[in-house]
């Protein structure tokens, strides 16, 4: 029985084609990804391999690679469906790796089957050659999946920027609605208290004063009604712009991690095959990848900050400070830094949320006091104005106090990316989840002097 390989990550796809496949009398074989394909494969291999693009672990485009490097695979006939990489230069690619066919999601059953049929007709030479690719094609193969991929995340920034316009629009109404609420709530003020005074001077106009108090009420509860339908529209924009966020932020990871492995490849391939200027140009590749890795979760702490459930217990905050420092002295043991924790700092917060504050302002105070030979750290609490307050001070670089106000916007940062690295995102990130927990947060400092970061908790947290 001709034996078919498919490979997916989507399960309902897969299970489509099976039985697309069985039922035309053909033994299908599955996989979820490239590597668990390429191993099924190598070990028995498939009479024709139909192939997603997008895939965890190893996407399709490095699966027909792999396969057609591969003596017993390079003349199975390989067929990309892919609803993701639609573009004429996809499948340009697609084909330039030994592809037969580049097919788009969804096709009609027999329109499939018959270029299956077609495929299988075709002679196979079935040589067992071993094919070979040259370092400059693999950076060819590369720039081409990178230029796919930077297309890809182009649209998927330009989706966002538009949802982000859409909130925008949407928060504006709710102001307009919510100013008009004032000002129809100041309106009926008035018109009661002249109601009132014409009823002391004239019984005779009660009949006709009560109809308009009444026509007033319906127009507040009008008036409310369609506040709470833009209510709720807002916050289901919202929830639908965290949905896409977590959504970018997944489909951007797996492109990034291919193109780190074949950047990766390529130098190990390459590195006495050519000149010091194109690892340089590989190098770059990888530095900025990883910053964009650094973004991406980033942006993700950022959206979790302001979506994930709080649940409120007693913590104790010195202890998390001291796992933290201890994380921190083993990833640089050669840094002399003296630490200040003040013993027995607890609170009513949501653990991981307020870990993750913590973690951010000790990272910090690490971070911008390196350059620092006498380094000095503290965590404490003290009483200020009838609030409980926490901080966190550092001896560091400081920052001018007239740029205050951009320390909690996202990516807006008080020094510059070759001087002391970073997002831009993380103060966002921790002045959100302080506000979730009812308290508020500001910062101190002096350029060259170190800054405090001082930050209140509130029992009554927002969910």
């Amino acid at each position: 029985m001709t034996r078919i390989l498919i490979v997916d990550d989507n399960e309902q796809n897969l299970y489509m084609l099976e039985v697309l496949l069985s039922a035309h009398g053909f033994q299908a074989l599955s996989a979820t990804n490239g590597a668990e394909a390429l191993a099924l494969a190598q070990a028995s291999p498939p009479d024709l391999i139909i192939s997603d693009i997008l895939m965890p672990v190893m996407d399709g485009y490095a699966f027909c690679r792999e396969c057609k490097k591969t003596a017993q695979l390079n003349d199975v006939p390989f067929i990309f469906y892919t609803a993701t990489f639609t573009e004429a230069e996809d499948e340009k690619l697609a084909l330039s790796l030994g592809a037969d066919r580049f097919l788009l999601k969804p096709q009609e059953p027999d329109e499939m089957m018959r270029i299956v049929r077609e495929l299988l007709a075709v002679p196979r030479p079935g040589t067992g050659r071993e094919p070979s690719e040259k370092g400059q094609e693999q950076a060819e193969h590369l720039q081409k999946y990178g230029e796919a991929l930077f297309r890809k995340l182009e649209k998927r920034m330009a989706d966002l920027k538009q949802a982000n316009r859409a909130l925008e629009h949407e928060i504006e109404e709710r102001k307009k609605a919510e100013l008009e609420l004032q000002q129809v709530n100041r309106t009926l003020e008035e018109r009661v208290a002249e109601r009132t005074a014409l009823l002391a001077a004239a019984n005779g106009q009660l009949q006709e004063e009560v109809q308009r108090s009444r026509q007033a009420q319906n127009e507040i509860a009008l008036l409310n009604d369609v506040l709470v339908r833009r209510t709720e529209s807002l916050e289901g924009l919202n929830r639908e712009l965290e949905a896409f966020s977590s959504a970018v932020t997944h489909d951007l990871q797996a492109p990034l991690r291919s193109i780190i492995g074949y950047a990766g490849i390529v130098r190990e391939e390459c590195e006495n095959a050519v000149d010091g200027s194109v690892l340089e140009y590989i190098g770059r590749i990888e530095r900025s990848v990883n910053r964009m890795n650094e973004l991406i979760e980033a942006l993700r702490d950022l959206s979790q900050a302001s979506s994930a459930a709080l649940h409120p217990d007693t913590v104790n905050l010195s202890t998390i400070v001291r796992e933290i420092i201890s994380a921190l002295q083993e990833a640089d043991s050669e840094r002399r830094v003296t630490f200040v924790i003040a013993d027995g700092v607890t609170a009513e917060a949501d653990r991981p949320l307020i870990t993750s504050v913590i973690d951010n302002l000790l990272n910090n105070a690490w971070k911008y006091s390196r350059r620092n030979e006498t380094a000095r750290i503290e965590f404490g609490a003290l009483e200020k104005d009838q609030e409980h307050v926490y901080f966190v001070r550092d001896n560091g670089a400081g920052f001018d106090m007239k740029y205050a106000s951009k320390l909690f916007t996202p990516f807006q940062r008080l020094h510059r990316q070759d001087e002391f690295e970073g997002t831009g995102v993380g103060l966002a990130t921790v002045q959100r989840i302080i506000h979730r927990h009812g308290g508020r947060i500001w910062a101190e400092a002096k350029v060259a002097e170190g800054a405090t970061f001082y930050f209140t908790l509130s029992r009554a947290m927002h969910g």
